[in-house]
Protein backbone atom coordinates (compact mmCIF):
# COMPACT_ATOMS: atom_id res chain seq x y z
CA UNK A 1 0.00 0.00 0.00
CA UNK A 2 2.80 2.15 0.64
CA UNK A 3 4.20 1.91 -2.67
CA UNK A 4 0.69 3.12 -4.15
CA UNK A 5 0.48 6.00 -2.06
CA UNK A 6 4.16 6.46 -2.85
CA UNK A 7 3.31 6.41 -6.78
CA UNK A 8 -0.02 8.29 -6.50
CA UNK A 9 1.95 10.84 -4.48
CA UNK A 10 5.09 11.16 -7.24
CA UNK A 11 2.45 11.34 -9.80
CA UNK A 12 0.66 14.25 -8.31
CA UNK A 13 4.02 16.04 -8.04
CA UNK A 14 4.66 15.34 -11.49
CA UNK A 15 1.35 16.70 -12.51
CA UNK A 16 1.83 19.62 -10.40
CA UNK A 17 5.03 20.16 -12.69
CA UNK A 18 3.82 19.28 -15.81
CA UNK A 19 0.65 21.78 -14.73
CA UNK A 20 3.51 24.53 -13.68
CA UNK A 21 6.20 23.78 -16.85
CA UNK A 22 2.61 24.29 -19.16
CA UNK A 23 2.05 27.47 -17.55
CA UNK A 24 5.51 28.74 -17.88
CA UNK A 25 5.25 27.62 -21.52
CA UNK A 26 2.01 29.61 -22.10
CA UNK A 27 3.49 32.71 -20.37
CA UNK A 28 6.47 32.36 -23.04
CA UNK A 29 4.03 32.14 -25.59
CA UNK A 30 2.21 34.73 -24.87
CA UNK A 31 5.45 36.93 -24.35
CA UNK A 32 6.67 35.59 -27.82
CA UNK A 33 3.92 36.67 -28.96
CA UNK A 34 3.48 40.20 -27.94
CA UNK A 35 6.89 40.58 -28.96
CA UNK A 36 6.43 39.14 -31.91
CA UNK A 37 3.31 41.86 -32.38
CA UNK A 38 5.33 44.63 -31.70
CA UNK A 39 8.24 43.75 -34.14
CA UNK A 40 5.83 43.41 -36.22
CA UNK A 41 4.29 46.97 -35.68
CA UNK A 42 7.47 48.19 -35.82
CA UNK A 43 8.54 46.97 -38.95
CA UNK A 44 5.33 47.94 -40.52
CA UNK A 45 5.94 51.72 -39.15
CA UNK A 46 9.53 51.45 -40.62
CA UNK A 47 8.09 50.32 -44.25
CA UNK A 48 5.69 53.28 -44.00
CA UNK A 49 8.31 55.78 -42.34
CA UNK A 50 10.65 54.93 -46.00
CA UNK A 51 7.76 55.03 -47.99
CA UNK A 52 7.04 58.47 -46.96
CA UNK A 53 10.68 59.56 -47.18
CA UNK A 54 11.11 57.96 -51.06
CA UNK A 55 8.08 60.13 -51.47
CA UNK A 56 9.56 63.46 -49.90
CA UNK A 57 12.99 62.98 -51.58
CA UNK A 58 11.01 62.28 -55.07
CA UNK A 59 8.90 65.89 -54.46
CA UNK A 60 12.49 67.36 -53.05
CA UNK A 61 14.12 66.12 -56.61
CA UNK A 62 10.87 67.76 -58.57
CA UNK A 63 11.16 70.93 -57.17
CA UNK A 64 14.47 71.29 -57.24
CA UNK A 65 14.57 70.57 -60.83
CA UNK A 66 11.23 72.69 -61.00
CA UNK A 67 12.88 75.45 -59.36
CA UNK A 68 16.29 75.60 -61.20
CA UNK A 69 13.88 75.83 -64.37
CA UNK A 70 12.12 78.39 -63.27
CA UNK A 71 15.20 80.37 -62.17
CA UNK A 72 16.58 79.85 -66.07
CA UNK A 73 13.34 80.95 -67.51
CA UNK A 74 13.34 84.61 -65.17
CA UNK A 75 16.73 84.72 -66.25
CA UNK A 76 15.75 84.54 -69.88
CA UNK A 77 12.82 87.01 -69.43
CA UNK A 78 15.07 89.71 -67.53
CA UNK A 79 17.57 89.02 -70.49
CA UNK A 80 14.93 89.86 -72.76
CA UNK A 81 13.53 93.05 -71.10
CA UNK A 82 16.58 94.54 -70.47
CA UNK A 83 17.00 93.82 -74.72
CA UNK A 84 13.57 95.60 -74.81
CA UNK A 85 14.83 98.20 -72.79
CA UNK A 86 18.07 98.79 -74.22
CA UNK A 87 16.13 98.65 -77.94
CA UNK A 88 13.44 101.18 -76.77
CA UNK A 89 15.71 103.36 -75.36
CA UNK A 90 18.54 102.94 -78.21
CA UNK A 91 15.28 103.73 -80.69
CA UNK A 92 14.39 106.79 -78.70
CA UNK A 93 17.68 108.84 -78.84
CA UNK A 94 17.82 108.22 -82.42
CA UNK A 95 13.59 109.50 -82.46
CA UNK A 96 14.92 112.55 -80.22
CA UNK A 97 18.15 113.14 -82.80
CA UNK A 98 15.75 113.36 -85.10
CA UNK A 99 13.24 115.66 -84.03
CA UNK A 100 16.38 117.65 -82.76
CA UNK A 101 17.92 117.76 -86.54
CA UNK A 102 14.11 118.67 -87.31
CA UNK A 103 13.92 121.40 -84.70
CA UNK A 104 17.49 122.87 -85.77
CA UNK A 105 16.55 123.07 -89.08
CA UNK A 106 13.01 124.37 -88.95
CA UNK A 107 13.65 126.59 -86.36
CA UNK A 108 17.16 127.76 -86.54
CA UNK A 109 16.14 131.21 -89.20
CA UNK A 110 13.92 132.47 -86.27
CA UNK A 111 15.84 131.79 -83.04
CA UNK A 112 19.52 130.82 -83.87
CA UNK A 113 21.09 130.98 -80.31
CA UNK A 114 18.57 128.72 -78.23
CA UNK A 115 18.52 126.04 -80.85
CA UNK A 116 21.74 125.71 -81.46
CA UNK A 117 22.07 125.37 -77.74
CA UNK A 118 19.33 122.56 -77.51
CA UNK A 119 21.19 120.79 -80.50
CA UNK A 120 24.42 120.90 -78.29
CA UNK A 121 22.26 119.66 -75.35
CA UNK A 122 20.85 116.79 -77.26
CA UNK A 123 24.04 115.45 -79.23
Amino acid sequence: MCYTLLRQETLRVKDDELHQLLQDIRARDSTIREITDKLQETAEAAETAASAAHAIDEARRFLSSELERLKQDQENQVELSLLRVTTTSWISIHYIHLIVHICFILFTPYRPNFVSMIYVLCT
